[in-house]
């Protein structure tokens, strides 16, 4: 009975044991590189070159504080911004 259980046992102990190895398998055959998951080929000054033959030209736009601005400069670039956006 004891060698009946031990058996068992192994068996179990296998087919509980093969799962997760091939788990761990499957999870580093999908992992990529950053490198090979984006489609960026280069970057070169204002251009961004991928790998299926686009160019993409980009700008770079820095914020501005508006706390810095008095009142009627902030009324000011509110009303600018009203009128291009609408």
């Amino acid at each position: 009975m004891i060698v009946l259980c031990a058996i068992a046992g192994a068996v179990a102990f296998f087919f509980l044991k093969r799962p997760i190895q091939s788990k761990t398998n499957q999870i580093s055959e999908k992992q990529k590189t950053a490198q090979e998951f984006v489609n960026v080929k280069d970057i070169h000054d204002n251009f961004l070159y991928t790998r299926d033959g686009q160019i993409i030209a980009y700008i770079k736009i820095h914020p501005i504080s508006i706390d810095l601005f008095s009142d009627s400069e902030k009324e000011q670039i509110s009303k600018v911004l009203t009128a291009e956006l609408s």
